[in-house]
């Protein structure tokens, strides 16, 4: 996940909400240290794996969102860090 920068069109979802998970493969625990406030993050584990999810509310704007990058640490190595770049298109008109 180190520089990982998704740069993709985001697809809505039925609540009206767009996003995208990213499977967390580390030799700790991770935890989230930082966040843009206008994202909503969270780690979760399914079926023994760990997931990022990064959720971007509706850009109905004409400029394109470059948020705060979403920082992750590691438990056992608090040096650690981890961080996933978001960019958001601007809506097509």
């Amino acid at each position: 996940m180190d520089g990982k920068n998704e740069d993709s069109q985001w697809v809505a979802e039925a609540d009206g909400i767009n996003g995208t998970a990213y499977a967390i493969t580390s030799n700790g625990t991770p935890y989230i240290v930082d966040y843009d406030s206008r994202l909503y993050v969270d780690l979760y584990e399914e079926d023994g794996d760990l997931y990022l999810s990064i959720y971007a509310p509706e850009n109905a704007g004409t400029e394109e969102i470059n948020y705060n990058p979403v920082i992750l640490g590691i438990q056992e190595n608090d040096a650690v860090r981890r961080q996933v770049a978001v960019s958001q298109k601007a809506k097509s008109a």
